[in-house]
C-alpha cells in the first residue's frame, strides 16, 4: 500500500471512530438521562466537568510532541519516550491527587467527592497513550481507530448493563473507566510490536519536554475552560437540578458538533500540504469550502432545535427535562460558531501559528468565566441555565471580534462571515413560518427544511461550481 492508499485508509478509519464515539456518547447521554434523572444527572454532569480539567496536567502538550518526534524516527525517539512515559506518571499522579484534594478542600459533599476519585482513576492511564504514537509514525491509525470503537461498544455494553440492573451513580462511572483500560491495554499491547520506549526518569529531560510542549498544553487547557466552566459554575450557583436540565441541552448541541469534527480531521492534512507549500489562494480556498457546507448543513438543524427543543428534549431524555427547553433555545445558535471555531483553529495550527491559536482561547475562556459569574445568578429569564447558555453564545461569537485583530486569523474569519450570510438569510422563511403557523414537528420538519432548500437555491447558495471545486485537487 503506497503513502497516498494508507493516507485514505487512515482517514476513512478516523472519520469512522469519530462518528462512533459520538454516537455512542450521545447514546449513553439519553441512556443516563432517563435512568438518573434531572437530579442525578446533574450530579454525573457536574463529575464529567470538573475532572474533564484535571486532563490539561495528564497531558501538558506531551502527546502531541512526542507524536511529532516520533513520526520523523521511531526507533530513535524510544528513549524520549521512555521518559516522557514516566514524567506522565508522575503528572497523572498530581492530576488524580489533586482532583480530590481540591474537591475536599472545596468542601464538595462526600459522595460526590466518591465519584470524583472514581472518574479520576481513568487519568491513570493517560501515560499508556504514548504506546499509540507508533500507529501515527508508521502512518497505521487504523489500529488507534479499531481500539477507539471497541471501547466504545464496551462503554455501551457496560452502561446498558448498570440501567439494567437500575444500578447507582458509583457503578455509572466505574462502567465510564473500565473501557478506557481495555483501550489501554490494546494500546501497549499492539504499540510495543512496532517499538519499545525505553524508560527512565530524567528530571532535567522532562522540565525541559515539559516546557517544549507548554504552549500545547495552555491552549487546551483554555479549550477546555471554555468548554466545561459553565456546567461547573452553573452546578456551584444553582443546583444539581438546574445542571442536568441545562445539560441535556449541551448534549443535544455537542451531538451536532460531530459535522465540523469529522470535516477537520478531514482537510487538517490538505491545509498542512498547502500552508507548508505557500499556496494561501488554495489554503483559504479549503476554509471557504468548509464554511459554506458545514452552514449550509448546520443552519437549518439549528432551526429545527430552537423550534422544537421541548419535543426534542421530551423524547430524548423524557417529559422531565421540558424545562431545558428555552436554555436550548439559546444555546442552538452556538453550533454555527462552534464550526467556525473548528476550522479556525484546525486552519492556526497547520500554518503553525500556535501563538494566535493560545491567544484567541485565553481570550474566549476568560470571557466566558466572566459572563457566567454575571449571569448565572441573576434570577430573571436570563439566569441559570438560561444565563450560562447565553454567556456562551456570547463567548463564542467573540471570536467574530477577537480573531480578526490577528493578521493570521482575519481572512480565514472573513471566510465564516461570507459563506454563513446566504444559509443564515435562507432559515428565515422557514423561521417565520414556524412562528406564525407552530406545526406539529413531523408536519413542520420537513415542511421548514423543503421550504430552506428553496430559499438556498433562490439565493444561489449552492451552484455547479461547487461542484467544479470539490472535483479540483488542491
Amino acid at each position: 500500500m503506497n503513502i497516498a492508499q494508507r493516507t485514505a485508509a487512515n482517514t476513512f478509519w478516523l472519520l469512522a471512530s469519530q462518528i462512533v464515539a459520538r454516537a455512542a456518547g450521545f447514546l449513553v447521554t439519553i441512556l443516563l438521562a432517563r435512568h438518573l434523572g434531572t437530579e442525578g444527572f446533574g450530579m454525573y454532569a457536574f463529575v464529567c466537568a470538573y475532572v474533564g480539567f484535571f486532563t490539561f496536567l495528564t497531558d501538558m502538550g506531551i502527546d502531541v510532541y512526542i507524536t511529532r518526534e516520533a513520526s520523523c524516527d521511531l526507533k530513535d525517539s524510544e528513549e524520549l519516550t521512555g521518559k516522557a512515559i514516566v514524567a506522565k506518571v508522575f503528572l497523572c499522579l498530581l492530576a488524580f491527587l489533586l482532583s480530590i484534594g481540591l474537591a475536599l478542600f472545596l468542601g464538595v459533599e462526600d459522595d460526590m467527592v466518591v465519584l470524583i476519585a472514581i472518574a479520576s482513576s481513568g487519568l491513570l492511564l493517560a501515560p499508556l497513550t504514548l504506546y499509540a504514537v507508533a500507529f501515527s509514525a508508521t502512518l497505521q491509525l487504523h489500529y488507534a481507530a479499531i481500539f477507539e470503537i471497541i471501547g466504545k461498544f464496551l462503554l455501551v455494553v457496560l452502561l446498558l448493563s448498570v440501567v439494567y440492573i437500575r444500578s447507582s451513580l458509583p457503578a455509572v462511572f466505574v462502567a465510564l473507566v473500565l473501557p478506557g483500560v481495555a483501550v489501554a491495554c490494546l494500546n501497549v499491547l499492539y504499540g510495543r510490536r512496532f517499538f519499545r520506549p525505553k524508560l527512565s526518569l530524567d528530571w532535567e529531560a522532562s522540565r525541559r519536554l515539559v516546557v517544549q510542549a507548554l504552549p500545547v498544553a495552555l491552549g487546551f487547557f483554555c479549550i477546555q475552560v471554555l468548554m466545561r466552566v459553565d456546567q461547573v459554575m452553573l452546578e456551584w450557583l444553582r443546583g444539581n437540578h438546574d445542571l442536568g436540565l441545562y445539560s441535556s441541552g449541551v448534549k443535544c448541541c455537542e451531538a451536532l458538533h460531530i459535522l465540523p469534527a469529522v470535516v477537520t480531521a478531514s482537510v487538517f492534512p490538505l491545509l498542512s500540504r498547502t500552508a507548508r507549500e505557500g499556496r494561501e489562494d488554495d489554503f483559504l480556498r479549503i476554509c471557504s469550502l468548509c464554511f459554506k457546507y458545514l452552514s449550509l448543513v448546520l443552519f437549518p438543524l439549528v432551526l429545527l432545535l430552537f423550534a422544537y427543543p421541548h419535543d426534542i428534549l421530551s423524547f430524548l431524555f423524557g417529559s422531565a427535562f421540558r424545562p431545558g427547553a428555552s436554555a436550548l433555545r439559546i444555546l442552538c445558535w452556538s453550533v454555527p460558531l462552534v464550526a467556525m471555531g473548528y476550522i479556525v483553529m484546525c486552519a492556526a495550527v497547520s500554518s503553525n501559528h500556535l501563538r494566535a491559536v493560545l491567544y484567541l482561547s485565553v481570550c474566549l475562556a476568560v470571557s466566558n468565566v466572566l459572563l457566567n459569574l454575571f449571569l448565572i445568578p441573576k434570577t430573571t429569564a436570563f439566569g441559570g441555565g438560561n444565563g450560562a447558555a447565553l454567556a456562551t453564545l456570547l463567548s463564542l461569537g467573540g471570536l467574530l471580534g477577537v480573531a480578526p485583530l490577528s493578521d493570521v486569523l482575519r481572512p480565514i474569519v472573513m471566510e465564516f462571515v461570507r459563506n454563513s450570510i446566504k444559509p443564515a438569510v435562507a432559515i428565515v422563511p422557514s423561521f417565520m413560518l414556524l412562528y406564525l403557523h407552530p406545526f406539529p414537528p413531523l408536519a413542520g420538519a420537513p415542511i421548514a427544511l423543503a421550504l430552506y432548500v428553496c430559499a438556498i437555491l433562490l439565493l444561489k447558495g449552492v451552484d455547479k461550481d461547487d461542484l467544479t471545486l470539490l472535483r479540483t485537487r488542491p
